[in-house]
């Protein structure tokens, strides 16, 4: 899995506004918790706030996890 980071400058995050219609698809990502979670987490939390680091979940689509499975499976 690829791992991804938020961007930063001078130990500030570095973003920007683009248009919608930049935006070819979305992603599903999972945090990379470490080997701990503080017991002061809740659902409702943001993660941008908790953690620096996300996986970026390569099965996006159901469609593709369905053929990579069948194709592994041959």
């Amino acid at each position: 899995m690829y791992v991804v980071s938020p961007s930063t400058r001078r130990h500030e995050r570095h973003v920007s506004v683009i248009p919608i219609t930049y935006i070819v698809r979305s992603c599903h990502l999972i945090p990379v918790w470490g080997t701990s979670i503080s017991s002061h987490t809740t659902a409702t939390d943001p993660l941008d706030n908790l953690q620096a680091k996300f996986f970026v979940n390569p099965y996006l689509r159901h469609q593709d996890f369905i053929l990579f499975r069948l194709l592994c499976n041959t």
